[in-house]
């Protein structure tokens, strides 16, 4: 994504007009600078001379300057990798009339007379004009060109090819030959030989004598009442 920058642009603060007349031979001039990040962007003159009394804090650039008697002309110009941009000011700096000198006044000597004629006839000292200055002409601040800003071609990014997994070959399981399992043998069983069963002698039964029958004889039977 390419990001387009700002052109930078000079507004002027002190003075706030293009054309200002001062009677101070010093001068606060302030000017905003937006969009631009170092003094380094900034060429500031004053009559075709270089400027180095100003400073730029954020977008406020400023300084004093002294000024020459009569017209003062400023260029302040800024250039970026964005564009450029400049301001043109004038200061009119007027010292004033020059006072003539005092007359001589009629004084008096030790004796109390007055002057001699000669010093009434004095002429009076006429101060020569001053020569007016006339600036140099402002050299014109041609914008350098700004530059075009080309994004650099966005390399193509090739992915390295990916390497092919060769499987390890599966080792091949070889089972363990199954050991011969061989049965115990069998221990004959021999039976134990059949004991004889003698069968015990029966013993004689002796007849049961019959046991003869008593006849039960019957009382008679007792009359009563009677003695």
């Amino acid at each position: 994504v390419v990001t387009r920058c700002k052109a930078p642009t000079v507004t002027l603060n002190m003075p706030n007009a293009m054309s200002t007349s001062v009677q101070s031979s010093t001068y606060f001039i302030q000017l905003n600078l937006a969009n631009v990040d170092n003094i380094s962007m900034v060429n500031a003159t004053q009559n075709g001379s270089p400027i180095t009394s100003l400073t730029l804090s954020n977008t406020i650039l400023g300084g004093q300057v002294t000024l020459q008697p009569g017209l003062n002309t400023f260029i302040i110009g800024v250039n970026t990798n964005c564009g450029v941009a400049s301001a043109t000011f004038q200061l009119n700096y007027s010292q004033g009339s020059i006072a003539p000198p005092n007359e001589q006044g009629n004084g008096s000597d030790n004796n109390g007379q007055k002057g001699s004629n000669e010093n009434k006839n004095e002429k009076p000292v006429t101060p020569t004009p001053a020569k007016p200055v006339t600036p140099a002409p402002a050299k014109p601040v041609t914008p350098a060109p700004a530059k075009p800003v080309t994004p650099a071609p966005a390399k193509p990014v090739t992915p390295a090819p990916a390497k092919p997994v060769t499987p390890a070959p599966a080792k091949p399981v070889t089972p363990a030959p199954a050991k011969p399992v061989t049965p115990a043998p069998a221990k004959p069983v021999t039976p134990a030989p059949d004991k004889p069963i003698t069968p015990a002698p029966a013993k004689p039964v002796k007849p049961i004598k019959a046991t003869p029958t008593v006849p039960v004889e019957k009382k008679p039977e007792e009359k009563g009442g009677g003695k």
